[in-house]
């Protein structure tokens, strides 16, 4: 509670501090213009005070979220024009930078098996984001599917924000559009052993793609305008080609103060509802499922702290239920 009231804290001195620089910056250039100063000098002062306010203000939006630090997003490429290169590609880029950790499932072909890898999982073992880089810089590669699992500051919340399509326009001579389509899976990186199996983690179909890639973006890149439209078209913000995650804040903020406002017709509770709903016994249900009631107790007095006695009857409730579902 402590350390809570402390983050908390600081993020309302954070905000203050940024108002404050803001009200004096208007102050001094109401004065200066009463007063008939020039007030060329304060320009420099007024942008760095908008800097910071909205710096303040994007984690203020979000302190109360108790779920800011880890997600599991599934990215599909909707065509064969190398989305990945404009998304996921630079965001692996900025993993240092920003302090995350991100492991990689690769999701198309024969889905490859490994030791403590199980097979019959639609997406084949983790792998590092040195590795994602060099297979996604292949000369002609397919088009690819990809689950990724990311733990960090903001990490949760900021990846939440991504799930929708994803359209980038004239990035390179010979592509005139190419789309994503990117799915919150969880606000958490890890995933029970009943999660994997499938079909609850199975990608969507090419079949769908024509649709998905109908959907209204949630992000619309035009490189030749160098203009990024946020949510439904609503608010630009002016980016170069490589710029997105490093000033991912400040598009994070224009999507946030939209769903605020509910201008982009979609609430952030559903912005931010995963596919999976996680009550925490996932690996619970799969003991209980293989016939381990024994661990499955042991599991669940883990996740709970519940005594012997108290777990058993809780478990034995469970496999009820899942026996009669």
């Amino acid at each position: 509670m402590q350390a809570e009231h402390h983050r908390l804290a600081a993020l309302r001195d954070a905000l203050d501090l940024a108002l404050g620089e803001v009200s004096a910056v208007e102050e001094l250039a109401l004065t200066g213009f009463l007063g008939g100063e020039p007030l060329a000098g304060l320009l420099e002062e007024a942008e760095d005070a908008h800097r910071k306010f909205r710096a303040a203000l994007v984690h203020a939006l979000v302190a109360q979220d108790k779920q800011r630090d880890a997600a599991t997003v599934m990215a599909v490429e909707l065509d064969g024009h190398g989305a990945l290169d404009f998304w996921l590609v630079p965001l692996l880029a900025d993993l240092e930078r920003r302090r995350w950790t991100a492991e990689l499932h690769m999701g198309d072909g024969a889905v490859e098996t490994g030791p403590g890898w199980p097979a019959g999982r639609r997406w084949g073992p983790p792998r590092t984001p040195a590795w994602a880089k060099e297979h996604l810089r292949e000369e002609g590669r397919s088009p690819e599917r990809v689950l990724l699992r990311v733990q960090g500051d903001h990490a949760g919340m900021w990846l939440a924000l991504e799930a929708g399509l994803h359209r980038w326009k004239r990035v390179r001579p010979d592509v005139s559009e190419t789309c994503l389509h990117v799915a919150l899976v969880a606000r958490r990186a890890s995933l029970s052993l009943e999660e994997w199996t499938p079909p609850r983690l199975d990608p969507p179909p090419p079949l769908v793609y024509e649709q998905l890639g109908k959907q209204p973006a949630i992000r619309d890149y035009d490189a030749a305008e160098g203009k990024l439209r946020v949510s439904g078209k609503q608010t630009r913000l002016a980016l170069a080609p490589d710029q997105y995650w490093e000033r991912f804040e400040d598009v994070a903020l224009e999507h946030l103060l939209l769903l605020e406002q509910d201008v982009s017709g979609k609430s952030r509770e559903a912005q931010l509802a995963p596919l999976l709903v996680d009550d925490g016994f996932g690996d619970v249900r799969a003991l209980i499922k293989a016939g381990l009631m024994i661990n499955a107790i042991k599991n669940y007095r883990e996740l709970t702290g519940l005594g012997l006695a108290d777990a058993k009857r809780a478990v034995e409730a469970m496999a009820a239920r899942e026996k009669r579902a």
